[in-house]
C-alpha cells in the first residue's frame, strides 16, 4: 500500500511539472524542391545584439547541427544565422506546397504576430546565396530569466522541424 502511494506521488509530481512548462509557438518553413542531401557542413555567425544568452544559444544550434550529420567549417555548405526580436513583430511565412496547376508548385503565405523574444534560426545555401530552411519560436526569450536549459529546450524545439541530414549520414550509421 504505501509503495502504491509513493507511486502515486510520484506520478502526480510528474505530471504537474510537465503542465507547468512553457508552451511556445514553433513553426519552420523551407524552400520547395530544395535537396538538403548535398550539404556535409556549416559555418554558425553569432547574433552581435545577443549578450546575454549568445553562448547558451551558439552551443545549442552547433549541437543540432552536428546531431544531424553536419560539420562545422571555414568553407561552409551552409550559413546558420539567428536573430532574436526584442518587440512583437508581424511575420510572413509559409505553409505547405501549392499546387498553382498541374505542374507547378507554390508557395502559401501566412502571417503571423510573433512576440517580443521570439527566435528565428535561418539557412542559407552558401553556393546559391538562397535562404533554404527557417524555423522560428516565439516568445522563447523575452526575459532576462530564462535560463540555459529554457534556451536549449527552444532551439531544440525549432531543430524539431529540421527534419534533413547531412550528406551520407544515415547511410554511414
Amino acid at each position: 500500500m504505501k509503495s502504491i502511494s509513493l507511486v502515486s506521488i510520484a506520478l502526480l509530481l510528474l505530471s504537474s511539472s510537465c503542465m507547468f512548462q512553457k508552451k511556445f509557438f514553433v513553426e519552420s518553413d523551407h524552400r520547395i524542391n530544395q535537396d538538403f542531401r548535398n550539404y556535409k557542413s556549416y559555418y554558425l555567425v553569432s547574433d552581435p545584439n545577443v549578450t546575454e544568452h549568445q553562448e547558451s544559444i551558439d552551443r545549442a544550434i552547433n549541437y543540432e547541427m552536428e546531431l544531424h550529420g553536419y560539420r562545422e567549417s571555414e568553407e561552409p555548405g551552409l550559413l546558420v544565422l539567428y536573430r532574436i526580436f526584442d518587440k512583437d513583430i508581424k511575420f510572413v511565412g509559409n505553409k505547405d506546397q501549392v499546387k498553382t496547376n498541374e505542374e507547378e508548385t507554390g508557395y502559401m503565405p501566412v502571417q503571423y504576430k510573433l512576440k517580443e523574444g521570439t527566435l528565428l534560426i535561418q539557412i542559407v545555401d552558401l553556393e546559391k546565396h538562397q535562404l533554404v530552411w527557417q524555423g522560428y519560436a516565439s516568445g522563447v526569450i523575452n526575459n532576462k530569466n530564462i535560463n540555459t536549459r529554457e534556451v536549449r529546450r527552444a532551439v531544440l524545439m525549432i531543430f524539431n522541424k529540421y527534419q534533413h541530414f547531412a550528406d551520407g549520414y544515415l547511410t554511414a550509421r
